[in-house]
């Protein structure tokens, strides 16, 4: 039946005059009665002329004289609008119009929306029920931007920065009081029409890469501390997790805001620091295991998929080794099997391709290092023993990952058991000796090279380029950006490049007799699996360096091709690269030809003499995941963990 227009103008009369009631009857004759759309306009546009600055002038005069007075009728138009302005462009000859209404009155609604949050929403003295009921009706407003049909509205609200600030602001609150908390939604009266999470997802994915977007105006209202917002949005995430039932889009907005927030550098140690990849694999083992209605199904494949996302994303951060053998301790490997079913609901291969990445290419080449392949050797077992791989489903991408975790566990898991002498090399190249630690000392300042005299630590301080790289290992450690190694992972790393470089020999051999004279070199890749190697004929040509070690290393690698030149018998030069996250770690070696193919890889007493063998700390800080995606984002921190220099004078050996 029509709305009779006579009842309409009654009602907008009634609105204009003050009336609380008057937002009720016309909010219905939208939604419920179905009004025409000259009608529509008639009452937003009611609405919109109670936003007026003469109203908001007096609402202050209002409060300044009684703060028990509070502007209710805004309060519930906002909400009424956020409900009703959908309607109006649910036909595309509509739409237009309906968003350049909405358009024109914004900053006269941004003005009472600042209001409402800083005199009323902020304000401990007025009463709670209000500052709820203002919270949830800005929020609901700016949620319009939800809705497809008005998105063109979405640069304009948020042209202004202080639009934003309030929206995180409000976010913030959930967290930080209960009143405010979308878990109290069910016991009032009008539950909101939106979500913060789902707003904020909406405007990251529409400004993040854009020169709109700004990471100063996304941590100012956290007091500009990114470990506040990463406890923030980490909160959110544990909130929505544990509500029943679950509000499956919530918490995929939850992990996908999770990810783009962590993009910044302060962001996202606090975010991994304060436990968020367990969080995500806890939450794999809960979503797995319980029961889902089926219209719920692609949902809970879809929250999956964003989990992967962030785990590949973060897991290789700093060392990368931190959170790997976190993820790994706390059942990765299992749980990344048990999501096999879910994969059928989500059938585009890239939703999936961090899973793959993870389990086929990520987790085993950390598997070089003793901790990451002890923790895989134990999830390994338990596989195994559950009889979890009966129920995945075999010639798949998640099949034949396995097989590849499951054939390098087995192939590296005997070398655990390889144990020899550790052997220090003295750092001057030059030098050539070799031999079993505790008879070299130690440089007191990178706390990485040792000598085997005075003479020679000196020489390669004033020489060797050590005073390049002995500063910058001592900036990196202040940055918490060194890893340190036991003599149990060094020899594992020696096991292993050594166990490769045994079915390389043939090949070394054969170089060495085609080409008499020459300098055979195996280049190593363990930052790549598989792994890459390559046996070619030494080139003296000099490379641009990157930064302070790659210096060092170039440097480093002349002096060994002059060591293994003047040695009496055939020398191999091998140089590998150690995943370790953006600081991958550089193994350089000069060994007998013959050492280097034995099964021990040892190097005897007698041959000693013009050796040469050190891990570096990196080549080079590498970009992360996410900052190849981004690499201007976290562009100063990684200059300053780059930079070099010298200290004044040369930190002595002891």
């Amino acid at each position: 039946m029509p709305v009779d227009d006579a009842a309409v103008e009654k009602a907008i009369d009634e609105l204009a005059r003050g009336s609380v009631q008057a937002v009720s009857t016309l909010t219905l004759m939208v939604l419920r009665d179905k009004c025409s759309f000259a009608q529509f306009k008639q009452i937003t546009t009611a609405f919109y002329e109670v936003f007026g600055s003469v109203h908001l002038q007096h609402a202050k005069e209002e409060n300044d004289k009684d703060h028990s007075v509070h502007p209710t009728l805004q309060v519930m138009a906002l909400r009424s609008l956020s409900c009703i302005v959908p309607d109006g462009a649910l036909q595309e000859a509509h739409a237009k119009e309906t968003c350049d209404a909405l358009s024109n009155h914004w900053p006269s609604i941004l003005e009472w929306i600042l209001y409402l949050k800083n005199d009323y929403v902020d304000r401990k003295c007025i009463d709670v029920a209000f500052r709820v009921r203002a919270k949830r009706s800005i929020v609901d407003f700016i949620g319009l931007i939800l809705h497809t049909d008005l998105r063109p509205i979405i640069p304009i609200i948020f042209q202004s920065p202080e639009a934003l600030h309030t929206l995180l602001s409000l976010w913030r609150l959930e967290v930080e009081d209960h009143h405010f908390n979308c878990g109290n939604d069910s016991n009032d009266e009008v539950p909101p029409v939106y979500c913060t999470p789902g707003i904020l997802d909406c405007w990251q994915a529409n400004f993040v890469h854009t020169e709109d977007w700004s990471w100063g105006d996304l941590v100012a209202p956290f007091d500009n501390d990114g470990a506040l917002l990463a406890s923030t949005t980490l909160a959110h995430l544990k909130h929505d997790v544990a509500q029943v039932p679950m509000d499956y889009d919530r918490v995929i907005c939850d992990i996908h805001l999770m990810t783009t927030f962590s993009i910044k550098e302060c962001v996202c140690m606090p975010m991994l620091q304060q436990g968020s990849l367990l969080t995500l694999v806890s939450l794999f083992f809960s979503l797995v295991r319980s029961e889902h209605s089926s219209d719920a199904l692609p949902l809970v494949a879809k929250a999956l998929s964003y989990a992967c996302w962030y785990i590949r994303s973060y897991v290789e951060v700093g060392d990368g080794l931190t959170w790997i053998t976190q993820v790994i301790g706390a059942g990765l490997m299992e749980a990344l099997l048990l999501i096999d079913p879910w994969i059928k609901y989500l059938p585009d291969p890239d939703d999936w391709e961090p899973l793959h990445q993870l389990y086929g290419e990520i987790i085993p080449k950390y598997s070089i290092h003793r901790p990451v392949l002890e923790l895989l050797a134990k999830a390994h077992r338990h596989i195994e023993a559950t009889g979890l791989l009966e129920t995945i489903e075999k010639h798949t991408a998640l099949w034949a990952a396995w097989e590849d975790f499951d054939a390098v566990v087995r192939s590296r898991l005997p070398l655990l058991a390889g144990d020899s002498t550790t052997t220090h090399s003295c750092q001057n190249v030059k030098c050539g000796k070799s031999r079993p630690a505790g008879e070299f000392k130690q440089c007191t300042g990178c706390l990485q090279v040792y000598y085997c005299s005075k003479e020679c630590q000196t020489f390669d301080w004033n020489h060797g380029k050590h005073r390049i790289y002995c500063n910058t290992i001592q900036k990196r450690r202040a940055q918490g950006a060194i890893t340190h190694f036991s003599s149990k992972d060094l020899h594992l790393f020696d096991a292993i490049i050594l166990s490769d470089v045994t079915w390389l020999q043939p090949k070394v051999q054969e170089l060495v007799i085609e080409n008499p004279g020459v300098l055979a070199a195996i280049y190593s890749d363990y930052t790549e699996w598989p792994s890459c190697h390559s046996i070619e004929p030494v080139i003296e040509t000099i490379q641009l360096p990157t930064c302070g070690c790659d210096l060092v290393l170039h440097s480093k690698w002349s002096d060994m091709i002059e060591l293994a030149r003047k040695s009496t018998s055939p020398r191999i030069l091998i140089r590998s690269l150690i995943p370790c996250g953006i600081y991958p770690k550089v193994k350089l070696q000069v060994l007998p030809i013959e050492s280097a193919g034995s099964n021990d890889g040892g190097v005897s007493l007698v041959d000693t003499e013009n050796t040469f063998e050190h891990l570096y700390e990196c080549s080079n800080v590498g970009l992360s995941f996410m900052d190849s995606a981004f690499p201007e984002v976290n562009r100063q921190e990684k200059e300053i963990l780059c930079s070099g220099g010298a200290p004044s004078a040369p930190v002595l050996a002891v």
